[in-house]
């Protein structure tokens, strides 16, 4: 099983900040939203401020792109 997730660091660091499973997101909602890339499972994608707000849509709940540095990426149950 695979969980798409949204991991948030540090800007000015790298300390691990949080991460945000993405409830119900499939392999095509993340090609809709960081484009089909044939490395989509298996790499981090960096968000930008638009790409923030569609998730934080999904979630629920607002993240700041400012506050923090935001990666979509797919992790294994």
């Amino acid at each position: 099983m695979m969980r798409w997730q949204v991991e948030s660091y540090e800007r000015d660091g790298d300390a691990h900040l949080a991460d945000h499973v993405l409830p119900g997101f499939t392999v095509a909602d993340a090609a809709r939203l960081v484009g089909d890339h044939p490395d989509l499972i298996g790499s981090a994608f960096p968000l930008d401020a638009g790409q923030v707000a569609a998730v934080s849509a999904v979630l629920g709940t607002e993240l700041d792109p400012a506050a923090a540095a935001h990666f979509l990426i797919a992790r294994a149950d």
